[in-house]
């Protein structure tokens, strides 16, 4: 079984799984477009959009490359609280460690990025539904009655403890480890820079609102693909001094190595110690092979990436004009 976050490519595969994983309980209990159009039953792509506007954030699940099933992770203005939200897994696929996967994903994401509880509704009258979430340490709550809706909605929270982050790698100067929560500050220092983000995505720095978003999209790699961003601390007064990590643009297969350091740190040789560290810890999890991009004039960064073994494979032409470089290392 595979679970990746899901892409704006998806929308159609994941509004088609939730509708036809719902589709047995609205015929259950009776929900119909006239009585309950919002039902995850009648879900369109325009819904699943609409969720993504919102900051919500979908998990998909493949076995052997079939798709299985999907979760949303919903970001409530209730402070520490993530809403797990349309679980769905199709027919098939059902009493085979789906549904679990994809939940203790979303209680993975929660925690990594700082939530003291994850929550959900149901529909209180699906004994069935509320138990399985109970034998997976949810707590049911109260019940709720809204006008929209023809049933009771029953709550149920997961309580998380507070999780330490997990080291990847240590260099000379060096400690690299996941994310915490604090770490927001730094983050926004770092890639609000627009100097140091003039040669990154389309040139400017990063507002606290895509900061947050970006925290989010980790918190959900580090849970289903076992990677995304890290912190890199200095080694003795474990002040933050830049970030790095491998993601995926896009949904891209390769992973690609990322780093940036604060501006007071520049010049002293440690995004080469980063990307040496990070490759290093890429092969030793098997994971790769790792690219690396880079805007063809940006000699510095040109600079760290071959001083780590990799070379340049590919010149792409952009729209803006600025040619992207994309560096690989060598088979074997």
């Amino acid at each position: 079984m595979q679970l990746l976050p899901a892409t704006a490519d998806d929308r159609e595969l994941i509004a088609a799984l939730v509708a036809h994983s719902n589709a047995e309980v609205a015929a259950r209990f009776g929900l119909t477009q006239a009585n309950c159009p919002k039902h995850p039953s009648f879900c369109t792509p325009e819904w699943i959009a609409e969720d993504n506007a919102r900051g919500q954030r979908y998990v998909l699940a493949r076995v052997d490359g079939e798709a299985a099933g999907c979760v949303a992770l919903d970001y409530p203005a209730e402070p520490g609280t993530v809403h797990l939200n349309r679980l769905s897994v199709l027919p098939p696929w059902r009493r085979r460690g789906v549904g679990r996967a994809l939940t203790e994903a979303v209680l993975a994401a929660a925690a990594g990025w700082g939530a003291k509880r994850v929550s959900i509704g149901v529909i209180a009258a699906h004994g069935e539904l509320v138990r399985w979430y109970e034998r997976l340490g949810f707590v049911a709550g109260p019940t709720r009655r809204f006008e929209h809706l023809p049933f009771e909605v029953l709550y149920l929270t997961h309580e998380l403890a507070p999780v330490e982050p997990a080291t990847l790698f240590e260099t000379e100067r060096l400690h690299c480890r996941r994310w915490r929560p604090e770490d927001h500050e730094a983050l926004q220092q770092v890639y609000g820079d627009a100097d140091a983000m003039r040669w990154a995505g389309d040139g400017r720095g990063i507002t606290p609102a895509e900061c947050e978003a970006w925290r989010r999209v980790t918190a959900i790699n580090d849970a289903t693909r076992g990677y995304g961003m890290a912190t890199l601390e200095r080694r003795g007064d474990g002040r933050i001094v830049g970030f790095c990590g491998l993601v995926h643009p896009g949904g891209q297969v390769e992973p690609e190595a990322k780093y940036a350091f604060a501006r007071e740190h520049w010049g002293q040789g440690l995004a080469s110690e980063a990307l040496q560290g990070l490759l290093a810890w890429a092969d030793k999890h098997g994971i790769g092979p790792v690219i690396a991009t880079v805007a063809e004039p940006n000699l510095a960064s040109r600079r760290v990436i071959e001083k780590a073994g990799m070379h340049c494979v590919e010149r792409r032409d952009e729209d803006d004009g600025i040619p992207t470089l994309v560096y690989a290392r060598p088979a074997g």
